[in-house]
């Protein structure tokens, strides 16, 4: 990994369907400008540093280090905030 890999800003892709994955999409790719999504992970704050998925690869092309678009997490964090409080309100509400 190079000393200083660019960054690459991202955001937050929601699962489409149930028991699938966050993921982060690239919004342009330091290296050819187009999108590229990665897996999130566990943990959201945890963006770290990422191979390329570019389909033309150069010496250059050492990989980025994701950081998150503030307003995409912003956003992000108060949807899954919200998504636990409801869950947490509908299990109390089971509860005998």
């Amino acid at each position: 990994m190079k000393d200083n890999p660019p960054t690459a800003e991202v955001k937050l892709i929601p699962p489409r369907r149930r028991g699938e994955c966050y993921q982060w999409q690239v919004l342009s790719c330091p290296y050819c400008g187009c999108k590229h999504l990665h897996g999130a992970g566990g943990e959201l704050e945890d963006l770290g540093h990422r191979v390329a998925h570019c389909l033309k690869q150069s010496p250059d092309n050492n990989g980025y280090m994701l950081v998150w678009e503030a307003a995409d997490r912003k956003k992000r964090l108060a949807e899954i905030a919200g998504t636990e409080a409801d869950a947490t309100c509908d299990e109390a509400a089971s509860v005998p």
